[in-house]
This record gives structure tokens, sequence and C-alpha cells, in this order.
């Protein structure tokens, strides 16, 4: 479809239609096909602007309601979000004021949780690029905590400070990630080694765990290595295999990856 102008439906005035009138410049075809996130791929450089009603910081967009108020429709939101970062070159914006005014008062668009009701319209899994009039960031390779550090500074600053407060309220790995700050892996022999940097100001669980830590901070720099050497297959592995070791090995609510 490259070099058309693609539509399902169009409202407007006489002039509006008179130009559409077999124009080959344009194309209408139904829903299912415009709307289809395989036939959007197809395009190449596809560009999606989308907008939301309200956006958390975890990066889920409510677009159709607002608490139990309905307001609108799914429509292709996920299908354009999904379809333009499918596309070659392609790429997925979701464009909103910060904030709205109702009733003379200020009101966040950017929320630390969406009132109870609404619905998510597309996950935070999908969203790519966010903007608002302060900014843009890319929140795809985002840890949780770094997209609530993008998106409150997307904010209005009227309402940063307390979406801060919230978000530390939520769980302080929001804010920072106190845990640990890197997690690498080392080929060693047909298993691997977790290699950990805290951030904790050393508060290990007991003197074992300090002596395991240190032994295991000597060979950073190998395992870094390894990790960017091996290839896409191996290296999902190691990171399949390093979530599993995590999960077994130590208590912790949230860890910032770093690969």
């Amino acid at each position: 479809m490259d070099g058309l102008n693609v539509y399902s439906f169009s409202l407007g005035t006489e002039k509006l239609y008179k130009f559409l009138d077999k124009n080959p410049a344009m194309y209408c075809a139904p829903f299912d096909f415009v709307n289809d996130p395989r036939i959007i791929a197809k395009n190449k450089r596809f560009v999606s602007i989308n907008s939301t009603m309200s956006i958390d910081i975890y990066g889920q967009c409510a677009s159709e309601c607002i608490a139990w108020n309905q307001q609108s429709g799914t429509g292709g939101q996920l299908d354009f979000v999904r379809g333009a970062q499918w596309s070659e070159g392609g790429k997925s914006f979701i464009a909103v004021t910060s904030s709205f005014i109702k009733n003379g008062k200020r009101v966040s668009k950017i929320v630390s949780s969406f009132a109870p009701g609404s619905v998510v319209t597309t996950p935070r899994s999908d969203v790519q690029y966010v903007a608002t009039e302060y900014g843009c960031v890319n929140l795809k390779p985002l840890s949780m905590g770094d997209r609530a550090r993008a998106l409150i500074g997307l904010a209005h600053p009227d309402f940063r400070d307390e979406l801060r407060e919230e978000a530390k309220a939520h769980g302080r790995h929001f804010v920072e990630a106190d845990f640990f700050n890197h997690a690498v892996v080392e080929m060693h022999g047909r298993g691997f080694v977790a290699v950990f940097n805290r951030r904790d100001n050393r508060r290990y669980r007991n003197d074992s765990h300090r002596k395991d830590f240190v032994l295991q901070n000597r060979v950073h720099k190998r395992a870094f290595a390894a990790l960017k050497l091996a290839d896409d297959r191996n290296r999902n592995l190691l990171i399949f295999k390093l979530f599993n070791q995590l999960l077994r090995s130590f208590e912790f609510t949230f860890c910032d990856f770093v690969f």
C-alpha cells in the first residue's frame, strides 16, 4: 500500500467527499483489512500516532473509559501500535497532553494507578514511545523503575512530587532498584555464573552470602563479555536460566536487568 492514503471511513463536508471520490491516491477498505496489524506491518517505515485518556507509570494505556464511565471504544489503537512496530523501520507513539482542566481544577493524565472500573486498551508490553508536552521516551527497553521515573518526568510539574510519593508507597522498586543494580552471566562449563552488583550498602543476609557476592563480583568483566559474545539464541537461554537462578537463590521483589 506504499504511496496510498488508506482509510476505512470518512465523515465531513461535501468538499471532503468530492476530494475522496475516485481519487487514485486514496484507498478505502473494510476495518478488518485496514486495522490488521499484519497488513499495517507491510508498509515500510510506518508510524502510528494514538492518544489515550490516561496512562499509568507502568505504561498501560486506558483509552476507552475513566473509572466506570465509558467514553469511547477500543478502536484500532492496539492494532496500529503493534503493526507500526512490526513494520520495517516503523515506530509507534502514544501522544497525550500531561493534564487537563475539569471544573476549574487541573487533573493529571499520568497516574500511579487507574481508578476502579478502568480498562486497559493497550498493555505496557506493547507501548513504545510516549510523548507529552514535556518530552518523549521509548519505554520498550526500560525496567519498571525506569519506566516510573521516565513517565513521572513527562507529567505536569504540579503532579510529579505526588506521583513519586505514590510510587514509593506502592513499592520502592518503582523509583529506586534497591536490591540489584546489574545482573550478568558467564558461561561456565555446561552451566553459568550469576554476577550481581548491589546498591543496598552491602546488606548481606549472612557472612556466606557476603563471600559469595565477593567471589562472583571478581568475574564480572568476563561474565559481561561472555554474554555480549553469545549469539541471540544462547543469550536468551542464559537470561532465562538467570531468571530461574534468581527465583531459587534470592529473596527479592524487583530487579533491574541491564544487558
